[in-house]
């Protein structure tokens, strides 16, 4: 696709960055809340299979060139980045606490660091990014590949919530 081409569906260069921002970064859908609203079965049940639905984002080849982007570009368009934190990551955080903490009141997830501030959730998946941005293809030769980064994300998840 020519340089034209591209501007005759985006106004700017930033407008392709939202654009991409918003195809690969997590959406208010990928919350926690909305999994759990939606899901059936155990406790386990539900953290496995939304452990497995972040790492399902980290597969796709836009999530490494994404996150070093977004890095990137966030000073430059610090507007735009503001806007994706306070329309969409403030959100999934206050949904997905006030249901963790629902959850910690009905006994189903025991309180921990996690269930305090649940958005720490996603550091392994952050780190996971930052060694990708920082080894590139490399990063699976480290002994820790994504698949089991995902393995030890899952026990750690649970061993944090579980009664």
């Amino acid at each position: 696709m020519s340089k034209s081409g591209v501007y005759a569906h985006f106004g700017s260069k930033d407008q392709v960055f939202e654009e991409l921002l918003m195809a690969a970064l997590p959406t208010t859908e990928d919350s926690f809340s909305v999994f759990l609203s939606e899901a059936n079965g155990s406790i386990q049940e539900i953290a496995e299979a939304y452990i497995d639905k972040l790492y399902a984002r980290l597969d796709s080849p836009l999530a490494a060139p994404t996150f070093q982007l977004l890095i990137a570009e966030s000073k430059r368009v610090p507007g735009l980045i503001e806007r994706w934190h306070a329309n969409i990551l403030l959100k999934m955080r206050a949904s997905s606490q006030a249901l963790v903490d629902e959850c910690v009141r009905q006994g189903v997830m025991r309180q921990s660091a996690l269930t305090e501030h649940f958005e720490i959730v996603l550091c392994p998946i952050v780190y996971w990014l930052a060694k990708c941005v920082l080894l590139g293809e490399r990063a699976e030769d480290t002994g820790l590949s994504l698949v089991k980064m995902r393995e030890i994300h899952k026990k750690m998840f649970l061993e944090l919530l579980l009664p």
